[in-house]
């Protein structure tokens, strides 16, 4: 089930920033890597929801200074409606988060990842082992 996230409303923009281990509109299984490891690795979906996503013209995700390409700018396209990014990840951290919309307004925020409840609360049984 995806998580909560962080809502926004500024002006007249009303989405929420959410991460979970499925992606916008659940489907498939969450999948991991490493699972032995004491770091094993998630696969985590970054997007964006809400009555105003059609007005999102890309937004921009800045992750934990550990990735090495952690600046990345996702525009809303037909094929991905929700600006989803999609990583791998070992631990929840805060991701900073600039939105803009088609007017060319930015609107920043900072989003405290939850996908560790879904871990904890979801069987290894239904994990699915990535390469």
């Amino acid at each position: 089930m995806p998580q909560a996230g962080s809502r926004t409303v500024y002006g007249n923009l009303d989405v929420t920033v959410k991460d979970s281990l499925l992606p916008p509109g659940g489907g498939g299984a969450p999948a991991w890597k490493n699972p032995e490891s004491a770091r094993p690795l998630y696969r985590v979906h970054l997007y964006v929801e809400g009555p105003d996503l059609p007005y999102v013209r890309s937004v921009t995700y800045t992750l934990h200074p550990t990735f090495s390409d952690r600046v990345r700018t996702v525009t809303r396209s037909a094929s991905n409606p929700n600006c989803l990014l999609t990583i791998w990840t070992w631990g929840v951290f805060e991701v900073g988060v600039r939105i803009e919309d088609k007017k060319g307004t930015t609107y920043d925020l900072t989003h405290a990842m939850r996908y560790g409840e879904e871990v904890s609360n979801t069987p290894q049984s239904k994990f699915r082992l990535a390469s």
